[in-house]
């Protein structure tokens, strides 16, 4: 079962935006804390893969977030 479906499907409509936000920031920390020795090692495939699907899940929640707020 997937953490982050249940966080967005147990809150309340009015504070799903904000599920979204915080989803958005946690995964922009571990991101950059997931980057940061493969920047030390100097691996410029492996850096661009992890951008990439950072990159997917921040868009999604972005997404996500804006959708909420209509």
């Amino acid at each position: 079962m997937n953490p982050i479906l249940w966080l967005l499907l147990l809150f309340p409509k009015r504070f799903r935006k904000y599920a979204y936000a915080v989803l958005f920031v946690i995964t922009l920390i571990l991101g950059l804390q997931l980057l940061s020795p493969v920047l030390e090692r100097g691996d410029s495939q492996q850096v661009v893969v992890i951008v990439v699907i950072i990159g997917i899940f921040l868009l999604s929640y972005w997404y996500g977030w804006k959708e909420e707020n209509k």
